[in-house]
């Protein structure tokens, strides 16, 4: 539900083995913003113990529950638009990043 939600992987910046995450009950870092019901609902597929967790059948039903409901709509709507806006600064910040450094570098160089 993650990737879903965030549109990349869990694991871009890592290679744990499934094991790991599994034993580790390693859990990717939730976007502040992030409807809450949806928060919720992710976290409850994150449950350890397999007999915890919601059925393929109770995932497609909260999602149709969900597409009918016209303020839950709303609420995805504007959390949605909170995380593009993060997401939009994490994307660009290798750019910031490089253009930082090349300044830095031309400074040095007049410098000298």
């Amino acid at each position: 539900m993650w990737e879903v939600l965030y549109g990349k992987s869990v694991t871009r910046d890592q290679k744990p083995e499934p094991w790991q995450i599994c034993v580790g009950n390693l859990r990717p870092n939730i976007i502040e913003g992030t409807e809450s019901c949806y928060v919720n609902f992710m976290k409850k597929c994150w449950e350890p113990k397999p007999e915890n967790r919601p059925s393929s059948r109770e995932v497609y039903e909260t999602f149709t529950r969900w597409k009918n409901d016209k303020k839950i709509q709303l609420e995805l709507s504007e959390s949605d638009k909170k995380i593009n806006q993060i997401m939009n600064l994490d994307n660009n910040y290798d750019e910031i990043y490089e253009y930082s450094t090349y300044t830095v570098h031309e400074k040095n160089l007049t410098l000298f």
